[in-house]
């Protein structure tokens, strides 16, 4: 429409040519201090032209930039005159100026010795990585135990990677531990520690030994194939059948196992446990040739005094067994004089706190529910030697289980060096066993007991004299 109208009217066209020269007009004022034509209709915009040329011509002020607009006579003393005017004035202006800030200096750094580790908070996922590879070291290259104390667990992580603190950090507070009690929390820290072991086998299943743990302690329990395997689907246990050959390996290494154990506490006390299991979870009805199918079988254990060095065996067996001149002077100096005096004046009067005397009257209860006594019955010091099917009933049956301890190629070296074992056994196990040794006192080499068995002491326990009182 207005290129119509253009063409049907000739006559604009001039005025638009002008309209177009004023619009695009530079228009002052001149930036010039000293100009003398600030109503100048003709200006000039600032360019980099301009400004090179003022420099050659020495004629440029300081100020003046790229952009700004001056008038044409401003113009043509800078450019193409070279006033003298502007010569002085250009100099007079530098020399007032300031001069010019020297460059920053670099930073002084310190030697990278010096300087601390770069802050680094790490993802989740990274954080499960390192303590995934760390497991796995442990577990497969250096045949590290299995931790079980969440606390215990946590110190090992930070102790390789200290980064990993902010981590355990953040899984503490999101358990909300502190707002708990003391039972409450030492169950949701294990509940913790699960997570960790269950969160780093899913990323490698070769850091498996809490769930081969675990699935071997459901086992014991008579829990089902099936129940096994549907926990290994969920990933909280191994298969049942990757359990059956787990436990197979074991027992073929059990016996270099047990030596290797007791070897490294050469030096170490041990006491010895011998005792009857018998399996009464079994069928009792009667048949043609049997009245019961349970298993009998014997326990022999070694508990590690790892506090206590060896005891040597020098004058503990009296080799004329029974000495009568002894048992007639004894009684009367010692026992008699003893057992005719009330219980205050033999240890004199004493007064004791409650909980004194409540830890007196349970110093020998087996009660598991008593959360006092669990360090006591802890047997995590305990290596079980053999399992064995012996009813424990006669001397045949007692020499028996301790040549399956003599066996052990460590305890018999462990008994050549001097030392000697204390038994602990009910009242059958002391009457068997001491009738052993005085055979073997009496009858030497006739008696077809081995002189193992004078290392040996039978002693009984409070268990037992609490079981025959």
């Amino acid at each position: 429409m207005f290129t119509f109208a253009v063409q049907n009217n000739p006559e604009i066209i001039p005025i638009l040519k002008v309209l177009y020269l004023v619009g695009n007009m530079n228009t002052g004022p001149c930036v010039i201090t000293i100009c003398r034509s600030q109503k100048s209709i003709k200006w000039k915009k600032v360019t980099e032209y301009v400004i090179a040329k003022g420099q050659t011509n020495n004629t440029l002020p300081s100020y003046l930039q790229v952009g700004n607009m001056i008038c044409l006579d401003c113009y043509n003393r800078i450019v193409v005159n070279r006033t003298l005017a502007f010569q002085q004035y250009a100099q007079a202006d530098i020399e007032l100026s300031p001069p010019p800030l020297p460059p920053p200096s670099p930073p002084v750094l310190p030697p990278l010795s010096l300087l601390p580790p770069p802050p680094s908070v790490l993802s989740f996922s990274e954080a499960i990585g390192i303590i995934t590879k760390i497991l796995y070291i442990r577990e497969n290259k250096e045949k590290k135990l299995t931790i079980y104390s969440f606390d215990d667990f946590r110190a090992v992580m930070e102790g390789e990677d200290a980064r990993l603190k902010v981590f355990f950090d953040e899984l503490y507070i999101s358990s909300n531990l502190s707002s708990k009690n003391e039972i409450l929390r030492a169950r949701a820290k294990k509940q913790l520690l699960f997570i960790c072991y269950f969160l780093c086998e899913i990323r490698n299943k070769f850091v498996n030994d809490a769930k081969i743990d675990l699935t071997i302690y459901l086992d014991s329990t008579s829990i089902s194939n099936a129940s096994i395997d549907t926990l290994a689907d969920l990933g909280v246990t191994i298969t049942s059948r990757t359990i059956t050959r787990h436990k197979t390996t074991i027992s073929d290494d059990h016996a270099e196992t047990v030596d290797s154990t007791l070897a490294e506490y050469a030096e170490k006390a041990m006491i010895l446990n011998i005792n009857d299991y018998h399996s009464i979870h079994t069928k009792r009805m009667l048949n043609t040739t049997t009245t019961s199918t349970a298993a009998h079988l014997a326990t022999i254990l070694i508990n590690l005094i790892t506090t206590q060095c060896a005891i040597s065996n020098v004058n503990i067996h009296n080799p004329g067994l029974i000495d009568a001149e002894l048992i007639k002077l004894n009684p009367n100096n010692r026992f008699m004089m003893l057992l005719g005096l009330s219980h205050n004046q033999r240890w004199e009067f004493r007064s004791v706190d409650d909980n004194t005397r409540l830890e007196e009257l349970t110093v020998h209860s087996y009660d598991i529910r008593l959360k006092e006594k669990r360090n006591a019955r802890s047997i995590k010091d305990v290596v079980l030697i053999d399992l064995q099917e012996n009813n424990l009933h006669g001397l045949n049956a007692y020499i028996k289980a301790i040549n399956a301890v003599v066996d052990v190629p460590s305890l018999q070296q462990y008994i050549q060096k001097g030392y000697i074992i204390p038994v602990v056994a009910d009242w059958p196990g002391q009457i068997y066993l001491r009738t052993a040794i005085s055979h073997h006192l009496l009858y030497c080499d006739q008696s077809n007991i081995t002189n193992f068995i004078l290392s040996f002491l039978p002693i009984i326990g409070p268990l037992h004299i609490s079981l025959n009182s």
